[in-house]
């Protein structure tokens, strides 16, 4: 789940730089035009939508996913087969607007890639920001930071994705997670797994402006 140290220095303007991009481009620029035509009929099969009237948000979830609870998450879902694969949303007031006005899409990448590697469980050089990007939700334009990062850990290496936006005074976060698997020496993550995510973080809006 998304740290509150990390969700912090979203929520505050003190925080500085550190942060590094690398590798899995590929897979995720495949999806990105993709994304842009997303098939309901398709995507109705694997994801269900969930509605949280009182923190003003939607998503889609994996329809097998479960829910359970956890301090500081307004909602967070749970893969039945896979135990450390999760999907998180956080929800705080904040006093900005807009993401815009805390700093672009690097500068907060920075802050959350140093946030991370402040960990006690990150390894020291553990952190590499893979992929951010800025986009705006399908049903209120609302603007959000999206990022993917890998994080080298003492319990394991894995992978992260990120959602955040700003909309009327309120930080929204969607986090997403799943430890890497060692195949030939190399850490990865199946690559329906992180399209999987992106499906998810994507289909997150505001349900009142």
């Amino acid at each position: 789940m998304f740290s509150m140290n990390a969700s912090a220095s979203y929520a505050s303007s003190s925080a500085s730089s550190s942060a590094a991009v690398e590798e899995y481009a590929a897979s995720y620029e495949d999806t990105i035009d993709a994304d842009n035509d997303m098939n309901e009929s398709d995507e109705s099969s694997v994801l269900m939508k969930y509605e949280d009237d009182k923190n003003n948000f939607e998503i889609k979830v994996p329809k097998e996913w479960v829910k359970i609870e956890k301090a500081g998450a307004q909602a967070l879902f749970k893969n039945p087969l896979v135990k450390y694969q999760t999907i998180g949303i956080t929800v705080m007031p904040v006093r900005i607007k807009t993401l815009r006005e805390f700093g672009s899409v690097e500068e907060i990448g920075r802050k959350l890639i140093e946030a991370e590697g402040q960990k006690q469980t990150t390894v020291p050089g553990g952190t590499f920001m893979l992929n951010e990007r800025e986009r705006e939700s399908y049903k209120t334009k609302t603007v959000f930071y999206e990022y993917e990062y890998r994080l080298i850990t003492t319990h394991g290496d894995k992978r992260v994705y990120n959602y955040v936006g700003v909309r009327d005074d309120v930080l929204f976060i969607v986090n997403a997670q799943a430890y890497e698997v060692e195949t030939g020496g190399e850490g990865v993550v199946d690559r329906k797994t992180m399209e999987l995510y992106r499906e998810v973080g994507r289909s997150f809006d505001v349900l009142r402006v």
